[in-house]
């Protein structure tokens, strides 16, 4: 009988457990994901040294680059868990040669704490993993794509639109010869990667609401142009939807 009651009790704590994370994961997926809730906290995230999304999951996201400070060169990620008891769990790893993977800081915040403060707690972590600067033979600004193609990527994150409300940006990876974003919106979520490779700009574009392109233009070529033939041929896309 006791081996019953024993059995009852573990097949409920299990199924329990199941329901919860089934309602978790259907919550945060109905909200866009870890990047469009804790979008500010992700950008702080993302703006650290080579950082870029490595997993994501409705719950649980990992970002982490490498570090290269004093000849030495770690990998490092952020794991941020989004848990069932109001929590968000974040944990920097760090991992390198001769050295196994390890927790190097851990935080706890309220869900409902503002990212702002949750950034604030971290700063020096970000301060310590910020990217090294540039040389003096690469000091210039506009090496990286994101400022040499600004006016490209301004249109294609449609920064002059009077309906910006209705939509929110989060840059997923940002680095001399590559930026990308999603554009999150309620109809649909889109990604965009613009590459530069082999004297070649590519932009392509990835999306829920099948909306897929992908295109090559010279590194020369005005951007408005580049963002002309773009929006012509998403244009031509929605009229066959």
């Amino acid at each position: 009988m006791w081996l019953m009651i024993l059995i009852t009790l573990i097949v409920l704590i299990i199924g329990k457990f199941v329901y919860d994370n089934i309602c978790l994961t259907s919550t945060m997926k109905r909200v866009g994901g870890m990047t469009v809730k804790y979008a500010e906290l992700v950008n702080a995230c993302l703006g650290c040294s080579e950082a870029r999304i490595l997993q994501e999951t409705p719950t649980f996201i990992s970002i982490g680059g490498k570090y290269r400070k004093h000849n030495l060169t770690l990998d490092y990620a952020f794991w941020i868990q989004h848990t069932f008891n109001n929590k968000l769990i974040i944990k920097c790893v760090l991992k390198g040669f001769n050295m196994s993977q390890r927790v190097y800081r851990q935080w706890q915040f309220p869900q409902r704490l503002s990212q702002l403060i949750m950034i604030e707690s971290m700063q020096s972590i970000f301060n310590e993993f910020k990217p090294a600067p540039l040389t003096s033979d690469d000091s210039k600004e506009e090496l990286w794509l994101c400022h040499r193609y600004k006016d490209l990527i301004s249109r294609l994150k449609m920064d002059d639109a009077n309906n910006s409300t209705l939509y929110t940006i989060t840059v997923v990876h940002n680095c001399i010869d590559c930026y990308e974003f999603y554009l999150n919106m309620k109809i649909g979520r889109y990604k965009y990667t613009i590459t530069r490779n082999l004297g070649k700009l590519n932009v392509l574009l990835e999306s829920t609401t099948f909306i897929n392109g992908c295109w090559e233009f010279p590194l020369n070529m005005n951007q408005s142009a580049m963002a002309d033939k773009i929006e012509a041929d998403i244009n031509a896309m929605v009229m066959k939807l």
